[in-house]
């Protein structure tokens, strides 16, 4: 998740050539994936109380999914801009969410989870 925030820096000036976005709209790509993520953090324990920790985390690690192909496909800059805010949404639910199953797993196993759950999570970044 932190890498889909901190790639996109990478992707910058190719994006404002192919949507023709100027440094403060190119600066809500970021601003939005973080400021969402960071919201959806705070959020997340009404969620884990109302429907559960794996429910949540399988919703969220979808909504993730589907945002980047979104991100990745989208037509506009204000298309791309919105995924990018519901990436980041979903991207807190699932960081925060991995870490707290880690301590109910034995310590080999948490580890293999960990770098499973967290580097899938980022296979689908937008960039």
């Amino acid at each position: 998740m932190v890498v889909s925030a901190t790639t996109i820096t990478v992707a910058v000036p190719s994006i404002m050539d192919q949507f023709g976005m100027s440094q403060q709209q190119v600066q809500w790509l970021v601003t939005g994936f973080l400021a969402s993520m960071t919201s959806s953090m705070l959020s997340l324990a009404w969620l884990v109380d109302a429907f559960g920790q794996r429910l949540t985390f399988v919703v969220g690690f979808f909504v993730f999914i589907v945002a980047s192909l979104l991100g990745g496909f989208a037509p506009s800059a204000e298309a791309m801009t919105v995924a990018r805010v519901i990436q980041g949404a979903a991207a807190g639910g699932c960081l925060v969410m991995a870490w707290s199953v880690l301590p109910y797993a034995s310590l080999l196993w948490s580890w293999r989870l960990a770098g499973a759950t967290l580097s899938s999570c980022s296979v689908g970044e937008t960039p």
